[in-house]
């Protein structure tokens, strides 16, 4: 019996699907690898030294003293966490006003993404520019008031909050695009049909636009949740860690860069452990308190 001969669509399906195989086992394969290298780091002190717990005697050294570096570097971690679950329900709303048309929403839409549009580090340049001692804003409120603005990023009691302002205007964009997304996938007869039941704007929002956006906005909070003790905003470009302003992320980067590996893969590890039963536990909530409706 002779063999079919495949077809040229067919046979570069074949080599497509074989190809991104071995792209996911590679993929698979360095993930394990790295991270086993890094589970393997946090218990070493060095190179060529055996097994030690030095490295989480320091931590725990560190967490028994409210002003160490590791203490900072999670209250600014936790504070971009907290502000990143603030976004979602307020940028969630942002969207149904757009979603809905309101009166001047492509001004608005406009403002929400102009920050995407422009580069990080020119922005952050020239938002540096604008606040700076003798900037725009600082002669603006001398003028006005006769305040003399100290300089925000370079100052340890504002530098934090000014880059949490910043990361927080910034941060509606690639939001707005998923959210609107998922509510124009919504069937208008659905939306008329309410409407002419006398439901309202609110009602519409809280009993069919929440329900049937809850995948979407569930994956967004479990996003967020994952990313609980990494949660970091551009330091790098701000103030270089400067000021306290480390975050955990940022901090782990910059031991990295420094040629430090095996104190900060035992952090890594540390909070990965505390982060797991965390998420998976919110994880459970969120099935269990979300909607089932699927549209």
């Amino acid at each position: 019996m002779k063999k079919k001969k495949l077809t040229k669509a067919v046979r570069n399906r074949y080599i497509f699907c074989y190809v991104m195989l071995l792209v996911a086992i590679y993929s698979v394969a360095k993930y394990f690898i790295i991270n086993l290298q890094s589970i393997a780091m946090a218990f070493q002190v060095s190179e060529h030294s055996g097994f030690s717990l030095n490295n989480w005697k320091l931590i725990f050294s560190e967490l028994l003293d409210m002003d160490s570096t590791l203490w900072i570097a999670i209250r600014n971690t936790m504070k971009y966490f907290a502000l990143g679950l603030l976004k979602i329900p307020l940028t969630f709303i942002i969207s149904y006003f757009l979603y809905k048309k309101i009166w001047g929403y492509k001004f608005f839409r406009t403002v929400f993404f102009m920050p995407s549009m422009v580069a990080p580090v020119i922005l952050i340049l020239l938002i540096k520019d604008i606040i700076k001692v003798g900037g725009p804003v600082y002669i603006l409120l001398y003028r006005l008031f006769g305040y003399e603005m100290p300089n925000l990023v370079s100052n340890f009691s504002t530098a934090t909050n000014t880059i949490l302002f910043y990361t927080f205007w910034c941060g509606f964009g690639a939001s707005l695009l998923i959210y609107v997304g998922a509510m124009n996938r919504i069937d208008s007869e659905i939306l008329d049909a309410a409407r002419i039941d006398g439901c309202g704007s609110f009602r519409e929002f809280i009993n069919i636009i929440l329900p049937m956006c809850w995948e979407t906005l569930s994956t967004m909070i479990m996003l967020d949740i994952i990313n609980i003790f990494m949660a970091s905003g551009p330091i790098l470009y701000f103030t270089g860690g400067d000021y306290g302003t480390n975050t955990l992320a940022y901090w782990i980067f910059d031991q990295v860069r420094d040629g430090t590996y095996y104190y900060p893969s035992t952090v890594g590890l540390f909070f990965t452990l505390l982060a797991v039963p965390i998420v998976i536990i919110v994880n459970l909530l969120m099935k269990r308190g979300g909607s089932t409706v699927e549209y």
